[in-house]
Order: C-alpha cells, then sequence, then structure tokens
C-alpha cells in the first residue's frame, strides 16, 4: 500500500536555471539596470511508490525591474508576478509536469517618475494571463534537459496562442561550477526566440549561494514588457533550497 505524504517537501522537476521567470530569491545587476526577484516551489501532497512518484504543490513568484535614478536612487519601472498549481510525475530519469498558472503585470511608481521612459501611450497595457503548460524533462548524472509547451487559455489584452519553452543545465553532483541555457518562444511574437544563459558557481549544502555571469538577447518572454527588446549581461546573486 502507497504512503501519501504532506508537505513531503520539493518538487520533482528541476529547476530551469537559466529561466529568467523562474521562482526564487535572486538579483541581477546588468547593463540596463537592476531586477529583483522573490519566488518558490512548494509541494503539498505526494506518493513514491517503486515505478512512479508524484508530487502536487504551489508555487509562486515576483519579477521587479529598477531604473537607475542617480544618487543611489532607483525607480522600479515593473512589477510582475505569478502563481501556479504544478503536478509533476517522475520515473526513472524521466518527468512531467503539468501545470495551469498565471500571470499579471503592473507598472511601478518609476513610471511616473521619470514619465519620458514610459509615455501614456508608449505600450503600457492591462497584462492578465492564464495558461496550462505540459513539460518533459530528463535528468542524468550531470545534465538535466527540459522541453514545454504552453497553451493561453485566457488574456485581457487579446494575446495568446502556443508558446515552446526548453532548457539546459548542466552541473555535476552537488555545488560547484554550472552552465545553463533557456529558449523561449511564442506564435504571439512570430516565433522570434529568446534566449538566456547562465555560468556561474554555487556553493552551500542545505541553502546554496549561486553567483553567476548572466545574459539575455531577443524579445522579452513575459510580464508587462513581453515582446519588446531585452538585451543586455550582467551578474547575478541567488539562494535557493
Amino acid at each position: 500500500m502507497l504512503a501519501t505524504w504532506f508537505l513531503p517537501g520539493a518538487l520533482l522537476m528541476a529547476p530551469d536555471q537559466a529561466d529568467p521567470r523562474r521562482p526564487a530569491d535572486q538579483v541581477t545587476w546588468h547593463s540596463a539596470g537592476v531586477d529583483a526577484g522573490l519566488g518558490s516551489e512548494l509541494a503539498l501532497i505526494g506518493q513514491d511508490g517503486e515505478r512512479l512518484r508524484w508530487r502536487m504543490g504551489l508555487l509562486g513568484g515576483a519579477w521587479m525591474g529598477f531604473s537607475p535614478g542617480g544618487s543611489l536612487t532607483f525607480h522600479l519601472m515593473s512589477l510582475d508576478g505569478r502563481f501556479g498549481l504544478p503536478l509533476d510525475l517522475q520515473r526513472g530519469p524521466w518527468g512531467l509536469r503539468l501545470m495551469w498558472a498565471h500571470d499579471s503585470a503592473h507598472r511601478g511608481d518609476g513610471v511616473r517618475a521619470d514619465p519620458e521612459a514610459w509615455p501614456e501611450d508608449g505600450g503600457w497595457k492591462p497584462h492578465s494571463r492564464e495558461w496550462v503548460e505540459g513539460r518533459v524533462s530528463w535528468r542524468g548524472s550531470g545534465a538535466t534537459a527540459q522541453l514545454g509547451i504552453r497553451q493561453i487559455t485566457h488574456s485581457v489584452d487579446e494575446g495568446g496562442g502556443l508558446q515552446l519553452v526548453g532548457g539546459l543545465t548542466v552541473q555535476g553532483q552537488g555545488p560547484g561550477p554550472y552552465a545553463a541555457g533557456h529558449v523561449h518562444a511564442s506564435a504571439e511574437h512570430g516565433w522570434e526566440p529568446a534566449m538566456s544563459g547562465e555560468l556561474g558557481l554555487s556553493w552551500g549544502e542545505t541553502t546554496l549561494l549561486r553567483v553567476a555571469l548572466v545574459g539575455q538577447t531577443g524579445p522579452d518572454a513575459a510580464g508587462q514588457l513581453a515582446g519588446s527588446p531585452d538585451d543586455w549581461i550582467g551578474l547575478r546573486l541567488e539562494l535557493s533550497p
């Protein structure tokens, strides 16, 4: 008889490390300003069978973009949020995530402080969406690969369609050097790929400190600035379980 575990800890799907919308506690200094993120994933219930494991839980995150204003002043330009209900299944090295999620985005007080940066007709619009996703993963001894497809089911800004996401993380057992890449493309933006990557080091046991050189190119994949050019290189600090 299988035992059902309540609050069993982490979900089963490995993080897509280079995904800029991965829920995590991090700060990034880059050529266009400063980005900060807060977020986590939590498994609420699950079972471990001889052949199949599964977890159901919650995830949530918030992403903030700051623009330098001089004299150590940074204006909050955008605030994007996400929460989701993931179901993870794992058999051997293979995993599957089925998820419903909600995204919403809001302008920050920096828009009022610097109206020339984002004029009223400069593209700000309501942004609230729900979507469903199926994602397959494979985890080996030193690498994790993921490929997923999303479908927008509701959008207040009339955007939608299919989206494809993929990621690859290469890292040995335990803390140490790692490299990761992520790609996102959508029908809404003509399938132009948004690509991001990380090259860094991690330290720690129960909690990891990551320091990484990160970069991004292509249209912003999500949030209030989705579809706008988003090319930069920077340095990221992250704390993660």
